[in-house]
């Protein structure tokens, strides 16, 4: 966990020189809560999951990402929640935490 958080702590010292936010994002259940019905689904390791709450089939990572996007726009108090392609966004995932860096001219 120790190189973890050398390279949390680099990344928010890169966001402080180059005037850029630095948000840790909680990553917690965004492969099981389904973004469209907000259903927790039962933890699986398949690589397409059948909500449990709407039936709609989903990629959970393509999910977790989304989720991730969200949370990170209510963090910026933005109305939309998908990152448009092309923005100016990192992220970098770990087992719990998923941290955005963000400049203000970020488009979702």
């Amino acid at each position: 966990m120790a190189a973890v958080s050398e390279l949390l702590r680099c990344l928010h010292e890169a966001c402080e020189r180059t005037g850029r936010r630095f948000i840790q994002i909680p990553a917690h259940n965004t492969t099981r809560q389904h973004l469209s019905c907000g259903h927790q689904n039962k933890s699986t390791s398949a690589a397409v999951i059948h909500c449990e709450g709407c039936g709609q089939p989903y990629d959970p990572d393509d999910n977790a990402a989304r989720q991730i996007a969200s949370r990170a726009a209510v963090c910026l108090n933005l109305q939309h929640t998908s990152v448009v392609p092309g923005s100016k966004a990192s992220s970098t995932f770990t087992s719990d935490l998923s941290t955005v860096s963000v400049d203000d001219s970020m488009q979702v």
